[in-house]
């Protein structure tokens, strides 16, 4: 049985009984007899005052609603940065995932992505190869990519060059983003965005290298015609960023992540 602490307990109004009951006395103490029927009720009053005190003290206070605070977890959303021109849309990406409410971003770079963009204009944390061993030093350390993938809730991979495609496709994990990737738990939506060069995403084994993705499950934001930086017109675009994070916002709802607008 549950106690109230001894702070919260009810006192007993000792004073209002001891008047009743001093009141009383004195009234038969003067010869003023009292009708059995008045002196019945102050000892009802007297009773149930003492009954009301005893559970006061018995039982606990249930605390208010609106006193208890309303911890809402955050969807969790990693962002993974390969060495594509298109990397230079990080900023941007990162910042419009940061307008649907209810999420929290991080990101992870490979080194050759870190050539497009500016740390200083992601918002978020930014984690690379050289966290991963910083990190651990011994045993009981933690292990970064391992980390990362049990944080994460979706992985979103913008872009995903030629490079790190076939790395995936066929299991390397020499760097902290494959390792991550590698690591996925398969019951948790991967999406990505390929963007490489048109004459890359016509060679046969892009296709061969995209259809294994999927069929780990992974889900494809298809890339884009268009001019290239390179001046080439044709498939390799990243997809734009709008359409990243409308598929993002869809495997949400899906997910339960966030509501439906």
């Amino acid at each position: 049985m549950t106690t109230t602490p001894r702070s919260h307990r009810t006192k007993l109004r000792l004073p209002e009984c001891h008047a009743i009951t001093s009141f009383s006395l004195e009234s038969f103490r003067a010869g003023k007899a009292l009708d059995t029927a008045i002196l019945g009720g102050i000892l009802q009053l007297i009773l149930l005052s003492s009954q009301k005190a005893t559970r006061s003290r018995m039982e606990p206070e249930a605390p208010c609603p609106a006193s208890i605070p309303s911890v809402e977890r955050k969807f969790h959303v990693l962002v993974g940065v390969t060495g594509s021109v298109a990397a230079l849309k990080l900023p941007l990406l990162v910042s419009k995932l940061l307008d649907i409410p209810g999420l929290e971003v991080t990101v992870v770079t490979t080194e050759r992505a870190k050539h497009f963009y500016s740390p200083q204009d992601v918002p978020v944390t930014l984690y690379s190869d050289a966290d991963e061993w910083e990190m651990w030093k011994r045993r009981s350390d933690p292990v970064l990519h391992i980390d990362l993938r049990r944080w994460a809730d979706l992985m979103v991979v913008a872009p995903l060059d030629a490079n790190t495609l076939g790395k995936v496709a066929s299991g390397i994990c020499d760097n902290l983003l494959t390792c991550v990737i590698r690591a996925w738990d398969l019951n948790k939506p991967l999406l990505f965005c390929p963007a490489m060069n048109t004459a890359m995403w016509e060679h046969p084994l892009t296709a061969q290298q995209v259809g294994q993705l999927k069929a780990f499950g992974y889900v494809e934001i298809p890339c884009v015609s268009k001019k290239l930086v390179c001046g080439d017109q044709g498939l390799g675009a990243m997809a734009e960023v709008e359409i990243i994070v409308a598929k993002v916002k869809d495997v949400l709802f899906q997910h339960g992540g966030i509501q439906q607008s």
